[in-house]
Protein backbone atom coordinates (compact mmCIF):
# COMPACT_ATOMS: atom_id res chain seq x y z
CA UNK A 1 0.00 0.00 0.00
CA UNK A 2 2.93 2.38 0.71
CA UNK A 3 4.23 1.94 -2.74
CA UNK A 4 0.35 2.52 -4.44
CA UNK A 5 0.01 5.54 -2.70
CA UNK A 6 3.60 6.93 -3.67
CA UNK A 7 2.65 6.39 -6.83
CA UNK A 8 -0.42 8.18 -7.03
CA UNK A 9 1.20 11.21 -4.90
CA UNK A 10 3.71 11.16 -8.18
CA UNK A 11 1.32 11.06 -11.19
CA UNK A 12 -1.55 13.09 -9.85
CA UNK A 13 0.57 15.78 -7.22
CA UNK A 14 3.66 16.17 -8.25
CA UNK A 15 3.57 15.79 -12.45
CA UNK A 16 0.55 18.20 -11.78
CA UNK A 17 2.13 21.85 -10.62
CA UNK A 18 -1.74 22.98 -10.54
CA UNK A 19 -2.75 20.61 -8.06
CA UNK A 20 -0.10 22.44 -5.68
CA UNK A 21 -1.88 25.73 -5.93
CA UNK A 22 -5.45 24.61 -5.88
CA UNK A 23 -4.61 22.77 -2.61
CA UNK A 24 -7.61 20.28 -2.77
CA UNK A 25 -9.08 18.20 0.33
CA UNK A 26 -7.98 15.29 -1.88
CA UNK A 27 -4.15 15.86 -2.23
CA UNK A 28 -3.91 16.62 1.30
CA UNK A 29 -6.04 13.13 2.24
CA UNK A 30 -3.71 11.91 -0.68
CA UNK A 31 -0.42 13.12 1.12
CA UNK A 32 -1.81 11.49 4.65
CA UNK A 33 -2.58 8.06 3.74
CA UNK A 34 0.76 7.73 1.72
CA UNK A 35 2.32 9.33 5.37
CA UNK A 36 0.11 7.13 7.51
CA UNK A 37 1.32 4.20 5.10
CA UNK A 38 5.17 4.96 5.33
CA UNK A 39 5.07 5.32 8.91
CA UNK A 40 3.24 1.90 9.41
CA UNK A 41 6.10 -0.24 7.57
CA UNK A 42 8.63 1.52 10.04
CA UNK A 43 6.52 0.55 12.76
CA UNK A 44 6.29 -2.81 11.80
CA UNK A 45 9.78 -3.19 11.42
CA UNK A 46 10.25 -2.17 14.73
CA UNK A 47 7.64 -4.53 16.23
CA UNK A 48 9.08 -7.57 14.16
CA UNK A 49 12.95 -6.80 15.69
CA UNK A 50 11.02 -6.47 19.05
CA UNK A 51 9.03 -10.01 18.49
CA UNK A 52 12.76 -11.52 17.60
CA UNK A 53 14.46 -10.06 20.49
CA UNK A 54 11.81 -11.29 22.30
CA UNK A 55 11.78 -14.74 20.99
CA UNK A 56 15.70 -14.89 21.46
CA UNK A 57 15.80 -13.87 24.62
CA UNK A 58 13.23 -15.08 26.43
CA UNK A 59 12.28 -18.63 25.13
CA UNK A 60 9.11 -19.27 27.17
CA UNK A 61 6.72 -16.57 26.54
CA UNK A 62 3.00 -16.25 26.39
CA UNK A 63 3.31 -15.37 22.26
CA UNK A 64 -0.26 -14.67 22.13
CA UNK A 65 -0.20 -11.75 24.21
CA UNK A 66 2.68 -10.45 22.76
CA UNK A 67 1.56 -10.42 19.29
CA UNK A 68 -1.34 -8.72 20.14
CA UNK A 69 -0.07 -5.86 21.42
CA UNK A 70 2.59 -5.69 18.90
CA UNK A 71 -0.23 -5.13 16.31
CA UNK A 72 -1.93 -2.85 18.53
CA UNK A 73 1.39 -0.75 18.20
CA UNK A 74 1.45 -1.78 14.50
CA UNK A 75 -1.14 -0.10 13.47
CA UNK A 76 -2.29 2.50 16.01
CA UNK A 77 1.42 3.81 16.37
CA UNK A 78 1.58 5.58 12.93
CA UNK A 79 -2.18 6.81 13.40
CA UNK A 80 -1.05 8.70 16.60
CA UNK A 81 1.87 10.36 14.70
CA UNK A 82 -0.04 10.97 11.36
CA UNK A 83 -2.73 12.46 13.42
CA UNK A 84 -0.72 14.54 15.29
CA UNK A 85 1.00 15.49 11.77
CA UNK A 86 -1.85 16.20 10.13
CA UNK A 87 -3.42 18.42 12.66
CA UNK A 88 -0.19 20.56 13.03
CA UNK A 89 -0.15 20.40 9.11
CA UNK A 90 -3.42 21.53 9.07
CA UNK A 91 -3.42 24.86 11.49
CA UNK A 92 0.01 25.70 11.02
CA UNK A 93 1.09 24.78 6.91
CA UNK A 94 -1.81 24.48 4.77
CA UNK A 95 -0.41 25.43 1.67
CA UNK A 96 0.92 24.13 -1.81
CA UNK A 97 -0.91 20.49 -0.78
CA UNK A 98 1.93 20.08 1.92
CA UNK A 99 4.87 18.92 0.03
CA UNK A 100 7.63 21.04 1.47
CA UNK A 101 7.47 19.35 4.90
CA UNK A 102 8.47 22.51 7.14
CA UNK A 103 9.07 22.27 10.56
CA UNK A 104 6.39 19.79 10.51
CA UNK A 105 9.72 17.11 9.96
CA UNK A 106 9.91 17.41 13.83
CA UNK A 107 6.91 15.32 14.46
CA UNK A 108 7.47 12.68 11.97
Amino acid sequence: LNNITWLFWYKFVIFDPEVLYHNGIWCRILHVLTTYFMLSTYFWMLCEGFFLHLILVKTFINDNVWVAWLRILGWLGPAFVTFTYAVFRFNYENEQCWIDLGQSIFIL
